[in-house]
């Protein structure tokens, strides 16, 4: 981000889709308690997009700033670790 340009927003991304039912797996596979899942159809959207994947290179190889570095297993261990920390009691 040091080489990018102040106030300039920079989508980064790996440019690779994961379905968030495989983002809840895997998360779920990393929590200490058990964890149930139930899917709420009055809150499905119909018209949402089934794929969406980010532009990881445009903008950002513009500014010369590289590529992720920080891969998806570490960035939801970082999530699941931030919030036991905050919702300890």
């Amino acid at each position: 981000m040091e080489r990018g340009t102040p106030g300039r927003p920079y989508n980064v991304s790996s440019g690779t889709a994961y379905a968030i039912g495989e983002i809840l797996d895997r998360l779920i596979s990393k929590a200490r308690l058990k964890v149930g899942v139930r899917v709420d159809p009055s809150r499905l959207r119909p018209n949402d997009i089934p794929v969406f994947v980010g532009d990881s290179d445009t903008a950002a190889r513009r500014a010369r700033m590289g590529k992720p570095a920080i891969e998806l297993e570490r960035t939801l261990t970082d999530v699941l670790d931030y919030w036991r920390g905050v919702l300890t009691v």
